[in-house]
């Protein structure tokens, strides 16, 4: 909560950010956080506004739960090679957020990890991601298109909820026993391809195709 503080230099001494650490810094533009450090805590920069990019070292191995959450002015973020997964709300919020880079560390995408990011209009999931839990990208109202690589086995309910400008979702190769477009607030026209696993849904009009396996 200090309002003021609008910049830091985190020192090599430093192994592990602590929870809420510098949450609700709203003036806070630019940190660095150096090669020692291991872990971020939950909401360590929660609600920092004014951030506009972060780089995440590969000396960091966990990201806690909505460590990023509510950086409405954040741009992009690159995540080092060394975190396995996406915790729980640690992106939501990020309205400003048009690019993320997800590296082939990480096997799951936690709940609501990157709900309501508004400008994000792309994402490419790695080969190394098994599961995305819910409300994933829900309300990621510029998000286009996705590709679910064949490593996906569980993709939890409404994942991709009232992501209002998506228009093709790619299921092609994979096994994956999905709930994700169990949802009605789908967009009108949009293309589902599934050639391969099972596919449930609600009974939703709205979609342009879809595309059933012969299996």
């Amino acid at each position: 909560g200090c309002s003021g503080l609008t910049s830091i230099i985190i020192p090599n001494s430093i192994t592990s950010i602590g929870w809420y650490a510098f949450a609700y810094c709203s003036e806070l533009t630019s940190v660095t956080i150096p090669n020692s450090v291991t872990s971020i805590g939950y909401y360590t920069f929660s609600g920092c506004t004014g951030l506009t990019s972060v780089t995440i070292p590969n000396s960091v191995t966990s990201i806690g739960q909505s460590a990023f959450s509510g950086c409405s002015g954040l741009t992009s973020v690159t995540i080092s090679n060394g975190v396995t997964s996406i915790d729980h709300s640690t992106f939501s919020g990020c309205s400003g957020l048009t690019s993320i880079i997800i590296p082939n560390s990480i096997t799951s995408i936690g709940g609501q990890a990157f709900y309501e990011c508004l400008s994000l209009e792309r994402i490419t999931i790695p080969n190394s991601v098994t599961s995305i839990s819910f409300e994933a990208f829900s309300c990621c109202t510029s998000l286009e298109s996705v590709t679910i690589p064949n490593s996906v086995t569980s993709i939890d309910y409404s994942a991709f909820s009232a992501c209002s400008n998506l228009t093709i979702v790619d299921f092609s190769g994979t096994t994956t026993a999905w709930k994700a477009l169990n949802v009605t607030s789908l967009p009108t026209g949009c293309n589902i391809i599934c050639r391969d696993g099972t596919l449930t849904y609600n009974g939703n009009s709205g979609y342009g195709e879809i595309i059933i396996p012969s299996n």
